[in-house]
Parts: structure tokens; sequence; C-alpha cells
């Protein structure tokens, strides 16, 4: 828990660095701004927490497993260091409004993580749900791969930085 809070302090605080107009600019057609990569990160994070909260009111998957894949992915503790090609439905995350509201939500999604941690041992909770293509994650493997999906969206955050700065 301590580590997904950092991790989502980290995307809160670097929004200070982006002016308004900046959070728009694409550094190509066919990648995103990253105020696209800040949508997506809060619309994948909601999917992910309302998964956890599933799986802590519900003995449902007990018995499944997750993929060989995903758990090499929890070996690590991280994705793979590779480009993951947008599938259908990822590929047009939404321009955001403005930095605010970025602000507001990022700051709402961390008042539900305090919620959920909260609530009870997340490591007693047996239930699963299945993760489209990495078998089944109980309530914490849910927020660990939360967590690492934010981290790995750090390195796509750093390359649209680095043009951002190019363009200054």
């Amino acid at each position: 828990m301590d580590r997904l809070r950092n991790t989502l302090n980290e995307w809160i605080n670097g929004l200070g660095r982006y002016k308004e107009d900046e959070l728009r600019i694409q550094p190509g057609p066919e990648q995103w701004s990253i105020g696209q990569v800040y949508s997506h990160l809060l619309s994948e994070t909601n999917y992910f927490l309302s998964q956890v909260k599933y799986c802590l009111e519900h003995d449902e998957n007990i018995s499944e497993e997750m993929s060989e894949e995903g758990r090499q992915m929890f070996l690590r503790g991280e994705f793979p260091d590779v480009k993951i090609d947008r599938g259908p439905g990822l590929s047009d995350a939404i321009q955001p409004d403005n930095k605010q509201m970025l602000i507001d939500k990022f700051e709402k999604l961390q008042k539900e993580i305090d919620l959920i941690a909260g609530k009870k041992d997340l490591s007693d909770c047996k239930g699963k749900t299945r993760h489209p293509g990495l078998g089944y994650f109980n309530a914490m493997e849910w927020l660990q791969f939360s967590e690492m999906h934010m981290r790995h969206h750090f390195r796509q955050k750093q390359r649209i930085d680095e043009f951002l700065s190019k363009k200054e």
C-alpha cells in the first residue's frame, strides 16, 4: 500500500510541472499526450480498484491462478520493459479538460485507496477476479498490479517530457 501511495503521489506531484496547453500536446499522431496518459491511469486504476472491492466482498474463483506471464511479472515486480501495443479500447485515451480536474481525480483516487486499506486485512481476502490477459488476481494482487501499471507509464512520461522540453 505504501508503494502504491508513493507512486500515486509521484504522478500527482508531476502534474505541477505542466502548463495547461502541454497536457494536450501529442509527440506524434499515434502517441498519447501526457494528459491522455493521466486519463488512462485514472480510468485503469479505477477499474483495478473496482476489482479489489469485488475481491474483498466475494469468495469467488479462489482456486483460479494467474497465468505464467502474470506470475513472472509479479516476481519481477514490474511490467516488461517494452512498449505495449494499445489494443482495442485503449487506443483513444481522452484528453483531460484541465490540470485541476486531473489533480482532483487523482486525489479522489488516493482517498479511495486509503478507504480500501482501512477496511480490512487485504491478505485475508481470498476472492479473485480475472484479468483479461494474466489470469486471476486477488485484492492484494490487483493493488500491486495497479502500482506496477503506474510505474510502467513512467517510461512513457519520460519520453513525453523529453519531447516537451525540446519544444520550449
